[in-house]
């Protein structure tokens, strides 16, 4: 009997939702539309996967009347009578690639890397999952650098380059998403 209106309840809730496998809200509480196109006294769920009905569902019992919603996708969910159009964004991902030069040295026990290939793929699933960068977050050095650390102490990223793979065009660091872009990273 008490209403559950907390932003992490919501993204929980959206989370739970059957093939969701990214939520996050961004919340506007200004006066005016801010730097994301966002406006006044109104949120935005981004979300990535999940049935567009399941996610309005979802959504609906965690916004309170009166709270603006901001989206690329809306679903109307009907409630007690009541009927009420839910928007939520879509990111559009852009697949980009990472171009990196690096210094490889065994390890503090003497055992060497592993495989290229191996160090793309671990690299690319960090990055698409506890590095993912959120919707409109800009890809910088900083980013590629802890986490490669992270994974492999012993390689030493010495130059990084991100290719845009949609159109092949190698650019250097920072590479500035949209906010209603995603990166979304492939090895290789």
């Amino acid at each position: 009997g008490e209403a559950r209106i907390d932003l992490a309840d919501l993204v929980r809730a959206v989370l739970n939702v059957d093939g969701v496998t990214y939520a996050r809200v961004f919340v506007n509480d200004g006066a005016t539309a801010d730097a994301n196109g966002i406006a006044s006294h109104s949120l935005c769920v981004a979300v990535i996967g999940g049935d567009d009905q399941l996610v309005a569902e979802a959504i609906r019992p965690h916004i309170v009347p009166g709270i603006g919603m901001h989206g690329n996708t809306q679903a109307s969910v009907v409630k007690d009578g009541y009927c009420r159009t839910i928007a939520f964004l879509r990111p559009v991902p852009i697949r980009l690639g990472l171009v990196l030069d690096v210094k490889i040295r065994a390890d503090r026990m003497g055992c060497p890397t592993p495989s290229t290939a191996v160090m793309e793929q671990a690299l690319a699933d960090l990055l698409m999952g506890n590095m993912r960068l959120a919707n409109g977050d800009d890809l910088d050095q900083t980013l590629i650098l802890s986490a490669m650390a992270r994974l492999y102490p012993n390689v030493t990223v010495v130059s990084c380059l991100v290719q845009d793979l949609p159109n092949e065009a190698t650019i250097p660091l920072p590479y500035t998403m949209p906010f209603d872009h995603i990166a979304s990273f492939v090895p290789a």
